[in-house]
């Protein structure tokens, strides 16, 4: 019969001071779960669909607008890179091609900066109709009371452009849904 005192130390076991060593808190930069950037994650989740079309990296599809600027975006859309000839193909609607064409050196220094590399030296411009771009829904109005609300809670902020801002921050949090 085996005493408490003669039961086996929980250090005996093979692998036992190992797994002891790991109650102990990790620091912060070891830490398993720490936050994460969503907009990483997005760019992870798009790299592979992007890739099969030769893009290295699925932010030169997601930051194309901020790339080349609102008025080329709205008449072309990124379709592959040929790694080879180092050519960017764009599909372009028939009336921004002649845009397109004069801007090349520009496009191309704009995109190139981006990446920080010599990604692209030529452009390849294909005419076509683009999909229609998604226009974000007005939100909805809001109530008179939480207007009246809001505007009671920032009367003594001052300056006048921090109430403003504060104003609407607090009417965007009041016009959310909750999740359900």
């Amino acid at each position: 019969m085996i005493e408490e005192n003669d039961a086996p130390s929980p250090l005996a076991r093979p692998g036992a001071r190992r797994n002891a060593r790991r109650t102990t808190a990790r620091p912060e930069s070891q830490r398993i779960g720490r936050p994460v950037d969503g907009g990483a994650l997005v760019g992870r989740l798009l790299d592979a669909p992007t890739r099969r079309f030769g893009f290295a990296d699925a932010r030169l599809v997601a930051d194309w607008a901020s790339i080349v600027g609102d008025e080329v975006a709205a008449v072309s859309q990124p379709l592959r890179i040929d790694r080879r000839s180092r050519k960017l193909v764009l599909r372009v609607r028939p009336a921004g091609a002649l845009l397109l064409q004069h801007q090349e050196p520009q496009l191309l220094e704009r995109i190139n900066t981006h990446f920080g590399i010599d990604l692209v030296w030529r452009l390849e411009l294909v005419q076509g109709p683009l999909p229609p771009r998604v226009a974000l829904a007005a939100p909805p109005p809001l109530a008179a009371e939480a207007e009246r609300a809001i505007a009671q809670a920032v009367v003594d902020i001052e300056p006048p452009a921090l109430r403003r801002a504060l104003a609407d921050l607090g009417a965007a949090i009041k016009r959310r849904t909750p999740l359900a």
